[in-house]
């Protein structure tokens, strides 16, 4: 694969993975840990449609872009007053808890982009197939 190719699906996988997250973020009855099922699913099609994508990089900058840009919403619309008090329980300033909780929600959605994948991958899958089919 040459790496226009390689960057176009990258970029695709970006587009879908805010999609998913977006739209399965609607629904308030997930915990905020929610979304990783949705992603680990989009990791395993991702794999099976041979796409050559690095799942956890382009898993964590898909969920900084996300949680950064929600934590700045949310900031805004409540004036800053919840990331001002939570920046003051862990005595940092808010820009700080947002960039934190940018990378934590990366971390792990990186994760789960990167376990769909490999759940694919496995031998296991493969044999379950076989004998299904």
């Amino acid at each position: 694969m040459n790496k226009k190719s390689t960057l176009f699906y990258n970029l695709i996988t970006v587009v879908i993975l805010v999609t998913v997250i977006l739209l399965f973020e609607t629904v308030s009855v997930f915990p905020w840990w929610g979304f990783v099922i949705p992603v680990i699913i989009v990791g395993m099609v991702i794999t099976k449609l041979k796409w050559q994508v690095k799942s956890f990089t382009i898993g964590l900058l898909s969920s900084v872009l996300i949680w950064f840009g929600g934590s700045f919403y949310f900031d805004s619309v409540f004036n800053g007053i919840v990331m001002s008090k939570v920046g003051s329980l862990l005595s940092i300033n808010k820009i700080v808890v947002m960039i934190l909780s940018g990378l934590v929600g990366g971390l792990v959605m990186g994760l789960a982009l990167y376990t769909g994948k490999s759940i694919t991958q496995s031998t296991i899958i493969s044999e379950l197939e076989e004998f299904v089919v």
